[in-house]
């Protein structure tokens, strides 16, 4: 308080040289104001005298290194599938924001902590276990496998699904911003709910099956920002114009011969000349159809992208029966890609295909206070968020 002071007296004699008011302590106008050594404010008494020392300034914060985030963020992941609420806790900052697709943001730790505590009732085993690790500076990629037993009521606002005893498993990306404390600031996640109802017998759509093991290799990647990193950047660029453009010969140049693509809301993988033919029909659908990236980055021999596809049904599409209805769509997707000697030869995409559906008009959200029943859902019922966003 007196440091205060001082500086105040200060600013206001300074001001009051302006008029020549401002006299010395005998007296004297036109006084030069003191300037005090802001490391030098004493402790002060009621005489206002200070001791003269040194205040002591807090010391900054280290930034963690990307070896020492790669092995913070896999604790957080094992506190969470151990149900470790304080100890995850402290994996966030105070005013930590979480988002998935389609639901609304949660701003604040306490209440990510609520969020995550209550999503995990209907499954009291669930747990994360990462397949992939990739570190770039202050944004984490985890590609984790979520497993568990459908065990307990799931309750949506208008809708609970009575325990099926099913068991599921299936891939979730899940992508931070961590501040230099190594804490998250923001989260996000990305999953296929309609696979997790179709896992649980609600969706009798087509979908992938519970996974029940995890990849062989479960690689951490700490990105360099060398020549490699650039050129993958680089040719994760040109995809997207030419996606842009509609150019699929220049996209198929792009793949090598023996390509995965791994979109996760579809029942299977496609090869370089199923996804070629899937391109051509979304755009035949959407003739609009664009690719906006919002966030890109590399590690290793990866690619990491968060990006909107918009676009607006003008077009017929047999297979997700739409006939020019002009509905808008914009889903937020996440990409993974990997290359190889220039060229893509893997490739995961995560949105939810439930909000797609829902965008499109081919699915109604549920009405009413009702029951899901096990193998005799409606399969155009709102889809639920993934079990959490660890």
């Amino acid at each position: 308080m007196i440091s205060l002071v001082r500086k105040l007296g200060t600013v206001v004699c300074a001001a009051l040289l302006m008029t020549s008011a401002c006299k010395d302590k005998d007296g004297n106008k036109n006084a030069k104001p003191k300037v005090t050594d802001p490391t030098k404010v004493g402790t002060g008494s009621s005489t206002g005298a200070g001791t003269g020392e040194p205040v002591k300034q807090p010391e900054p914060v280290k930034a963690k290194t990307q070896d020492e985030l790669a092995a913070w963020y896999k604790a957080c992941w094992q506190a969470w599938s151990i149900k470790a609420w304080d100890t995850f806790a402290e994996c966030y900052a105070e005013h930590a924001t979480s988002e998935s697709a389609g639901t609304p943001k949660t701003t604040g730790r306490a209440a990510i902590i609520a969020s995550a505590k209550e999503t995990a009732k209907p499954w009291p085993d669930l747990s994360g276990e990462l397949q992939l690790v990739l570190v770039n500076g202050h944004h984490i990629l985890g590609i984790a496998l979520l497993r568990g037993t459908h065990t307990a009521p799931f309750k949506l606002p208008d809708l609970v699904i009575p325990p099926s005893n099913k068991k599921f498993g299936y891939l979730f990306a899940h992508l931070v911003e961590v501040d230099d404390k190594g804490q998250v600031v923001k989260e996000w996640g990305f999953a296929d709910t309609g696979t997790l109802m179709g896992q649980l017998g609600v969706n009798p759509e087509p979908h992938r099956p519970a996974m029940a093991e995890g990849w062989a290799d479960k690689p951490t990647i700490l990105a360099r920002n060398d020549a490699t990193e650039k050129a993958n950047l680089a040719l994760f660029a040109s995809g997207v114009e030419a996606f842009n453009k509609h150019e699929n010969k220049a996209l198929v140049a792009m793949s090598a011969d023996d390509l995965v693509w791994s979109e996760l809301a579809m029942p299977k993988d496609l090869d370089k000349k199923a996804m070629a033919r899937n391109l051509d029909t979304m755009w035949k659908g959407f003739s609009d159809a664009k690719l906006t990236p919002a966030v890109s980055f590399s590690g290793g021999d990866y690619v990491v992208a968060v990006s909107t596809l918009a676009g607006t049904n003008d077009g017929v599409m047999k297979e997700m029966h739409l006939d020019k209805s002009g509905k808008k769509m914009a889903v937020t997707a996440l990409e993974l890609q990997q290359y190889k000697d220039g060229k893509l030869a893997k490739g995961w995409l995560f949105y939810d295909g439930g909000q797609l559906a829902m965008q499109l008009g081919l699915g109604a959200a549920p009405a009413g206070d009702k029951k899901a029943q096990p193998g005799k859902g409606d399969s155009k019922s709102e889809a639920p968020r993934p079990p959490a966003n660890p």
